[in-house]
């Protein structure tokens, strides 16, 4: 089923409803309507409507991607066959053989410009159609990925020039990955997140939100970067440590352990804050400052190198 023929037919307004103790496939002309024995949300627009169906749908949903199929291609006229079992079951629909029927077209092909890395073959990919919001046009090359299971059909996101994403990453949403950056192991990008230069990502690390990690900047482990935080130049977070809201950490900073940084707060230069530490609010930690064990750097205070050794 084409993707126009999906939009064509959530704007025509069908969902499921329970009547009696079946249910049937009915148009929405009235979202305010009362139907007798109502088992779906009921919704205040037509827009309410039409994302609740394709969302269902697209969530594998077969009772919705029935509705979606029976006026728009499979049958060709209105019908309401009886469908088996609740709203929310994933189970076909023996009247028209869903949940096969709403396909997600493919927006990139791998194609066969190939690089081996550590033994995995990674293929060039091409763009089958437009993507807008990533400045990507059909027929437009990225990056290198290992399988399709590394960047998601769905939304804008893409890999760039000679980025890479292999073993079981996945770039999804609408993050970016350009420049010659890394993301690997069982590592997540996604939201508006960006990841470029020759950053890497990897473990079972996650940036998301609008987070950015470029210059030579690596977050692995299970370290979590997102909001509009930014790790760059050559910082690492790693371990269990998080970094998010507008924080930054930069040049050779390293942040690991259970730390976390976050507010406005810097951490930059050679510091280290690590264990269960803290940096947040407006706080600034830099040169060769160590923070750790439980310490709390907050508000506007700026850490100095500290005197004597400090691990």
């Amino acid at each position: 089923m084409s993707k126009d023929g999906i939009t064509q037919a959530v704007r025509e307004g069908w969902d499921i409803f329970l009547v009696g103790q079946e249910h049937e496939i009915q148009r929405i002309d009235d979202p305010s309507q009362e139907v007798e024995g109502y088992d779906s949300p009921k919704f205040e627009s037509d827009d309410d409507a039409i994302l609740f169906v394709t969302r269902q749908a697209l969530g594998g949903s077969a009772y919705h991607q029935a509705a979606l199929a029976v006026h728009w291609g499979r049958y060709g006229k209105k019908q309401s066959p009886s469908l088996p079992g609740d709203a929310n079951s994933t189970d076909s629909c023996g009247a028209c053989g869903a949940p096969d029927l709403v396909e997600n077209p493919k927006k990139y092909e791998l194609t066969d410009e190939t690089i081996n890395h550590a033994g995995m073959i990674l293929h060039r990919i091409r763009a089958l159609v437009d993507i807008p919001a990533a400045g990507v046009k059909a027929g437009g090359l990225g990056g290198f990925v290992e399988s399709e299971r590394n960047l998601s059909h769905d939304g804008s996101c893409w890999v760039f020039w000679n980025a890479q994403v292999f073993g079981n990453a996945k770039v999804f949403g609408n993050a970016k990955v350009f420049g010659n950056a890394k993301v690997f192991g069982d590592a997540r990008v996604y939201g508006y997140s960006q990841v470029y230069g020759y950053s890497q990502v990897y473990g079972t690390a996650k940036v998301y939100g609008n987070a950015q990690v470029l210059g030579d900047a690596k977050v692995f482990g299970d370290a979590w970067v997102y909001g509009y935080s930014q790790v760059f130049e050559n910082a690492w977070v790693f371990g269990n440590a998080r970094v998010y809201g507008d924080a930054w950490v930069f040049w050779n900073a390293r942040v690991y352990g259970n730390a976390w940084v976050y507010g406005n707060a810097w951490v930059y230069g050679s510091a280290r804050v690590f264990g269960n530490s803290g940096v947040f609010g407006d706080a600034q930690v830099f040169e060769s400052a160590r923070v750790f064990g439980t310490a709390r750097i907050f508000g506007t205070t700026k850490l100095p190198p500290p005197s004597g050794n400090q691990p």
